[in-house]
């Protein structure tokens, strides 16, 4: 459905006096915390581009704009690695493995992400393909949105919703209508992650730590 058609659902629970303007970012927030929990195949993202070269703290201005967090980045290897991909390291803190960020090179080392945009040290002074896959970040939901890009399957869509509606119980004071959406978005979440073989104790390694500043 259309987050449109997920803000009347809401409303025709009782909460018709709740504005649209109110339920939007209610269903982003929530979208956001269902696709925070697992790199779900449906927030999977694949781009390929060419950079041309990279200056000192500037971004890489072909990488996607919807980047939620990075599985892994890759550009063209050295000659030694016979054309092969090179993954580049994340920098999880920010420069801290002794390179020199300013030194200009032919391919980089490192990449993070700051504000929503991906950088990558030491920076290059030849055009080069990159590589990237990622998990996609949930846009915030508006009457333009369409169903694609919400992102979140129609067969999970309802857990968005309930949990929208768990927080407007609350909110009212009716605690138990509350517990009620909880508990029914709860169950559809397990059956949820035994679709997708989710196990929690085993995370997937190349899952990283969505960027904070986009939360």
């Amino acid at each position: 459905m259309l987050p449109s058609e997920a803000v009347a659902e809401v409303q025709e629970h009782d909460f018709q006096d709740i504005l649209a303007t109110r339920i939007y970012p209610l269903l982003t927030n929530e979208s956001r915390r269902l696709a925070s929990m697992y790199p779900f195949p449906f927030l999977e993202g694949k781009s390929v581009w060419t950079e041309s070269v990279v200056s000192a703290d500037s971004p890489l201005a072909g990488a996607p704009t919807d980047i939620s967090a990075v599985r892994r980045l890759g550009c063209p290897a050295i000659a030694e690695n016979n054309g092969n991909l090179q993954y580049l390291r994340r920098d999880y803190v920010m420069r801290i493995f002794g390179v020199n960020t300013y030194l200009t090179v032919d391919f980089p080392q490192y990449y993070y992400m700051w504000g929503g945009q991906l950088y990558v040290y030491p920076y290059f002074n030849v055009s080069t393909i990159f590589s990237l896959d990622y998990i996609k970040k949930i846009p915030t939901l508006g009457a333009g949105t369409t169903e694609a890009q919400w992102l979140i399957p129609s067969e999970y869509q309802n857990i968005v919703i309930d949990r929208v509606l768990a927080r407007l119980s609350r909110s009212e004071g009716d605690l138990q209508d509350g517990e009620t959406f909880d508990a029914r978005a709860t169950s559809a979440v397990q059956e949820m992650q035994a679709a997708f073989n989710v196990n929690q104790d085993s995370p997937d390694p190349m899952m990283y730590t969505p960027d904070p500043l986009d939360y």
